[in-house]
């Protein structure tokens, strides 16, 4: 099989961009090559002369070499100058050294940078310094005697990539929620997630952890840790106060059900039939991650669990979360869009709330949820983003005039790698009467407070990376035997991230048929499985 060379080199300009941390901080990564501890080994040819073209910059748009270059055993040091594109084109797809059609050697080294800062020019003087204890290496820019530090480096050995951690892609967005555990706060999970414009506001439920279990007060902080814009509609929480025999489980609408028999599956398959009873039969976080083998679009897990006599109240319960990989399948998306990519968001901002779901199903980004009706699918729930923080529980109720047999049949249907399901189970238990109580913050700032009190269209707003909001919710129960906290919130958020370069049109072009972005992303992983693990396993 010959694998695309467009996306094995997009795959290694992503690899480039590893030394982006989740949240956008720009840190000094591990030095990838233990057999090449010096700065020195990165441009010295075979005859022991330093050759710059082996030292790739990009920075603002351009991309540039070393010139007047001098070196000792832990520090390079040049001028800038810009490289020709052709040629650096040339030598980032050697990342990969896995073209049928490439005469350069396995064993020649590469460096590449990425300037954060976007500030470098023609003429700047660098430093390349490499520390020899821990092997880190840094790009350091020159302003009269002092250093600055400016970006990380990552070193591969054409196409040996060691130890490459892919979680450093993991986009991680959306408002961070933060609760007090009488100590610190501790990120236990996301508002609004995947909520990324206007017309995609939403209501949020999400079960929070209950530290405290015997406080009336409850602490929280929600903050914007990224380059975005959060507009906060409503915040508040509901507590259910409960026996310790039931549990308490929202569904997307926001009703609260009682569950107290929960069945797992008889059998859960993929599309070829394999077992996946082992992932989604107990909740111990060994999940199904969609990454199963499939000529589909789409990826399937199928679940069957015995119908009872007596059928009321159905009720699916799905722990789940979204997987980081799906993180790294959008920003490649995004790259791909280039100086575009604002241009479309824009264009999407103005789709009414029903075509922009439906374009985010067509990608196959939500988890849709199927029952099997004879001998057709019928489609009852669409689950939405739910971050990837913590695994999320939630019910889907579940019209009992689908039940026709002996059997009851769940379709889970997601893109490729985008959800981590750890849990399905079915519950029939009777509807109940639950001490519910819905909790406003209290809030020194009279405008946010009225801005988050009502769902109309007064927004509190963190418009920066930094902003933080601190909410008191006070006059929770403190007698029940047991009870549940869940966030209710509803907004949306705004990215402020910014791409360059020429869009790759023909390959975009694909992504707009149905399920594109799930092919997209396998299309990623075929190329990260050429590039990272099975090299991997072969040393």
């Amino acid at each position: 099989m010959r694998y695309n060379p467009f996306f094995q080199k997009f795959v290694a300009y992503l690899f480039i961009l590893g030394i982006l941390t989740s949240c956008n901080q720009y840190n000094t990564i591990p030095y990838m090559n233990s057999e090449a501890p010096s700065a020195e080994n990165l441009i010295l040819d075979d005859d022991g002369n330093i050759n710059t073209d082996k030292i790739i910059i990009h920075s603002g748009g351009l991309t540039y070499k070393l010139s007047e270059a001098v070196s000792d055993k832990n520090n390079v040091s040049g001028k800038l100058v810009v490289f020709d594109i052709d040629k650096a084109a040339s030598l980032t797809s050697s990342l990969e050294g896995l073209y049928e059609d490439t005469d350069q050697s396995e064993e020649e080294l590469y460096a590449h940078f990425i300037d954060p800062s976007q500030a470098l020019s023609e003429g700047d003087d660098i430093v390349i310094s490499v520390d020899e204890n821990t092997g880190e290496i840094v790009l350091m820019q020159r302003e009269g005697e002092a250093l600055k530090i400016i970006a990380a480096i990552l070193v591969v050995i054409a196409g040996l990539i060691v130890g490459m951690a892919i979680l450093l892609l993991i986009a991680c967005n959306c408002p961070h929620a933060y609760v007090f555990d009488g100590k610190k706060y501790i990120y236990t999970n996301t508002v609004f997630t995947g909520a990324i414009a206007a017309n995609l506001e939403r209501d949020d439920y999400k079960i929070l952890e209950d530290y405290l279990t015997k406080s009336s007060t409850y602490e929280m902080i929600v903050k914007n840790e990224e380059n975005e814009a959060h507009y906060f509609n409503l915040l508040e929480l509901i507590v259910v106060s409960h026996s310790e025999n039931t549990e308490v489980i929202p569904d997307q609408n926001g009703k609260i059900h009682a569950v107290s028999n929960l069945i797992s599956p008889k059998r859960i398959i993929d599309d070829r039939g394999e077992d996946l009873l082992r992932f989604m039969s107990d909740r111990d976080d060994l999940s199904y991650g969609f990454d199963s083998q499939s000529e589909e679009s789409m990826i399937n897990a199928y679940a069957t669990f015995e119908r009872p006599k007596n059928i009321s109240n159905a009720k699916m319960i799905i722990k789940l979360k979204n997987s980081e990989w799906g993180g790294l399948v959008y920003k490649t998306f995004a790259t791909m869009m280039g100086d575009k990519y604002e241009g479309w968001v824009e264009k999407n901002r103005k789709r009414s709330p029903q075509e922009a779901e439906e374009a985010m199903m067509e990608a196959g980004i939500p988890l849709v949820i199927s029952v099997k009706n004879g001998d057709r699918w019928v489609e009852v729930e669409t689950i939405d983003l739910v971050g990837e923080v913590n695994y999320n529980t939630l019910a889907v109720s579940l019209d009992e005039k689908y039940f026709t047999g002996d059997e009851i049949m769940i379709r889970l249907q997601a893109g490729f790698k985008f959800w981590d399901v750890d849990y399905i189970g079915m519950d029939f238990t009777k509807e109940q009467t639950l001490d519910v109580q819905v909790i406003s913050p209290t809030m020194e700032d009279v405008a946010k407070l009225n801005a988050l009190e009502n769902d109309d269209d007064l927004y509190m707003e963190h418009l920066q990376n930094g902003d933080s909001t601190y909410f008191k919710f006070e006059g929770l129960n403190s007698t029940a035997d047991k009870r549940t906290v869940i966030m209710h919130s509803k907004g949306y958020y705004l990215s402020n991230e910014e791409y360059e370069g020429d869009p790759y049109w023909k390959q975009l072009v694909k992504l707009r048929a149905p399920g594109g972005l799930s092919r997209l992303s396998k299309e990623i992983y075929s190329s990260y499985q050429r590039l990272v693990l099975e090299p991997s396993i072969s040393q």
